[in-house]
């Protein structure tokens, strides 16, 4: 592991524990999660040097990928299953 690795670690882990935090006490729900989890994004960015170009793709492909986990959550809620 390089220290890129180490640092993204140890800034994700921080900020993870700060949203489980924050969900727990502060009664942080949905949408408002977002913001921790796009700072994490960031983070990996910079401490990989991604360049921009690079960075843009990393983030389109990962949200290709969560596109139905996220109409099956809008799903749910639209009918009160959720």
């Amino acid at each position: 592991m390089t220290n890129a690795h180490i640092h993204t670690f140890v800034v994700c882990l921080i900020i993870f524990v700060f949203i489980l935090f924050a969900v727990q006490e502060l009664g942080l729900v949905d949408g408002r999660m977002g913001g921790g989890f796009l700072l994490m994004g960031i983070a990996a960015t910079i401490f990989s040097r991604l360049s921009i170009d690079e960075a843009t793709k990393a983030f389109i492909k990962g949200m290709e990928e969560m596109v139905v986990a996220a109409l099956v959550v809008i799903s749910l809620k639209a009918t009160k299953w959720y």
